[in-house]
């Protein structure tokens, strides 16, 4: 007791974190508080050294003492720990019972709690954040007591699947309403998104900039074949050919000769760049799904974002690179006639390429830039990321 008011004397122990739920802004925990507190209208009989021999049980004085009675309301782990000798033998008393005053022995109250914690997480710069979660606990009618807290600790497993606990500390308040208030501090371990998410992305860009190593000769060759017998009696013919996927020579005779209409393949490198982008927008609303929507942009929504304008660029250079090259095709092919004037079988005919161009340049430049920004951007993010786990 000090100045009217029972000090009672608060530890707490968390013993672990059943479960992290950063989507249902939740935290189980598993924890002991212990209490203790001093009451001088108390005396103990008979107390052990060791704490757990000192279990309590109530019994009332009147004269003689009373084979002792557990109240129901009695704590399971209440307990008494033994810190002075005992009171000086009473001449006048029967019994060979030691006694000691409760002004110098503390009750030690235990008692397990298992409690569910709703948290506010602040995810602007998840996956490097760290994340904190206060409970306060308070005594209704306590106006005559005051908390003086010895420590709040951590003793269980610290790293949890996606987050470490990094810290606790305590307040007390005893101001209106007796109270003490309790922080858990959590940082985001985001080893786990590099194998799940940073690496198989990168790789992904990779794969789509990979496409500017492939040979633009694969994609301007023609094959033009001379008329034959059969031709003369239809206007067009549409002969199916395979040169890098499914394509078509359309030849139409116009004028006594043979006009290339068209040839148009799936490109491949167009088919990759595509197939990349949609796998990495797969990527990104599967990693979405596992965290909190919010309204503000989070570091790992950069990243994709990024990662995705990166690799819709490519797509978009590979398609200026085409439109250049087929400003390139060459013309005409006519058939090849005698000197009788019989038209004749044109043999198969090579049309060579002309030199590297605009589109050789375009690709080239694309090989280096893009290297450039993706290097620029990671070290960035990275440095952004490392500095607020830093502070």
């Amino acid at each position: 007791m000090s100045d009217g008011a029972l000090s009672l004397h608060l530890t707490l122990r968390i013993i672990s974190v059943r479960n992290f739920d950063l989507v249902g802004f939740k935290i189980d925990l598993d924890m002991i508080l212990v209490v203790e507190w001093k009451d001088i209208r108390l005396n103990f009989f008979n107390l052990r050294d060791s704490i757990f021999s000192n279990r309590v049980t109530f019994s009332v004085v009147s004269g003689n003492r009373v084979p002792a009675e557990t109240l129901p309301s009695t704590p399971l782990i209440l307990q008494v720990r033994r810190e002075h000798a005992p009171l000086p033998d009473d001449t006048t008393s029967v019994t060979k019972d030691e006694i000691f005053d409760g002004t110098n022995n503390p009750l030690v109250l235990r008692l397990p709690i298992s409690i569910t914690l709703n948290c506010q997480f602040y995810l602007r710069t998840y996956p490097f954040d760290d994340q904190q979660c206060t409970f306060v606990y308070f005594l209704n009618n306590g106006n005559n007591v005051s908390f003086i807290l010895n420590s709040v600790a951590f003793t269980g497993y610290r790293q949890l699947l996606e987050y470490e606990v990094v810290g606790t500390s305590g307040v007390v308040n005893n101001s209106a309403i007796s109270s003490f208030s309790v922080v858990i501090k959590f940082t985001n371990q985001f080893g786990y998104y590099v194998g799940n998410a940073f690496l198989p992305s990168i790789f992904l860009v990779i794969i789509c900039y990979l496409t500017f190593w492939f040979s633009l000769d694969d994609f301007q060759v023609r094959y033009v074949f001379g008329p034959v017998q059969m031709m003369n009696y239809f206007d067009a013919t549409i002969v199916p050919c395979s040169l890098g996927g499914l394509a078509w020579l359309g030849m139409a005779w116009r004028g006594g000769t043979w006009r290339d209409v068209a040839w148009r393949g799936i490109q491949d490198r167009i088919m990759v760049s595509l197939t990349s982008l949609l796998v990495l927008t797969g990527l990104m609303t599967q990693t979405s799904q596992s965290i909190p929507k919010t309204a503000y942009l989070k570091l790992i929504d950069v990243w994709y974002i990024v990662l995705i304008f990166i690799d819709f660029l490519i797509i978009v250079v590979l398609a200026v690179i085409e439109n250049l090259r087929q400003h390139t095709k060459s013309g005409e092919v006519k058939v090849i006639r005698s000197s009788n004037g019989d038209k004749q079988k044109a043999p198969f005919v090579w049309l060579p390429q002309p030199g590297p161009g605009v589109e050789s340049k375009v690709n080239a430049i694309s090989i280096v830039v893009f290297p450039l920004v993706c290097i620029i951007f990671i070290v960035v993010y990275f440095a952004i990321g490392l500095s607020y786990i830093a502070n």
